[in-house]
């Protein structure tokens, strides 16, 4: 279940409000109208995406973003 937040998502792991991210063209293809935000603290790896891609996710090193479950932090 996605959590209810205001402006910014918060990062389920750190509990702070997430921060809007672009990735360079080369990282991640992302569907027209999605927005990314990411977990301030850099060490982290949580996003949330709007739009088409809802929900949280994890970025591996090998440029994929994989959906994770928020619950399971």
């Amino acid at each position: 279940m996605t959590p209810e937040f205001s402006e910014h998502p918060a990062c389920p792991k750190h509990t702070d409000s997430m921060v809007p991210h672009t990735f360079e063209l080369e990282e991640v293809a992302l569907p027209h109208g999605v927005q990314v935000f990411r977990c301030p603290n850099l060490s982290c790896s949580f996003f949330y995406a709007t739009g088409a891609m809802k929900g949280f996710y994890t970025f591996k090193s090998s440029g994929d973003l994989m959906p994770h479950p928020q619950g399971s932090v």
